[in-house]
C-alpha cells in the first residue's frame, strides 16, 4: 500500500513538473521574442530621439556647437544601448532551458 502510494505521488508530481516545465518554456519563448522585437526596434527608438532632440534645439533657436551636440548624441545612444543587457538576457534563457532539459532527462529516466 505505501509502494503504491509512493508510486503515485512519484507519477503526480512527474505529471505536474512537465506542466510547469511547458509553462516556463512558453514564458522563456516570450521573452525571447520580446528581446528580438525590442533589437529590431532599436535602431529607430535612435532616430527617433535624435529627431526629438533636434526638434527641441531648433524651438530654442539656440546657436550649439555640432560637435557638442553630437557628443550629446553619443552619450544619448550609450544610454540608450541595452545590446548587453539583451544578450545577458538571452544567456539566462537559454541556462533555464538547457537545465529544464536536463531535469526532464534525469527525470525521465528516474521513472523509468
Amino acid at each position: 500500500m505505501f509502494s503504491q502510494a509512493l508510486a503515485e505521488l512519484i507519477e503526480n508530481r512527474g505529471r505536474e513538473g512537465a506542466e510547469l516545465a511547458n509553462l516556463i518554456d512558453q514564458r522563456l519563448d516570450a521573452i525571447t521574442d520580446i528581446v528580438t522585437d525590442v533589437r529590431a526596434k532599436l535602431p529607430g527608438i535612435l532616430t527617433k530621439q535624435r529627431e526629438n532632440l533636434q526638434a527641441r534645439l531648433d524651438e530654442l533657436q539656440a546657436e550649439l556647437d555640432p560637435t557638442r551636440l553630437e557628443q550629446e548624441m553619443v552619450i544619448l545612444a550609450q544610454k540608450a544601448d541595452v545590446d548587453e543587457e539583451m544578450d545577458r538576457l538571452n544567456t539566462h534563457v537559454q541556462e533555464v532551458k538547457r537545465v529544464l532539459k536536463q531535469k526532464a532527462r534525469l527525470a525521465a529516466g528516474w521513472t523509468s
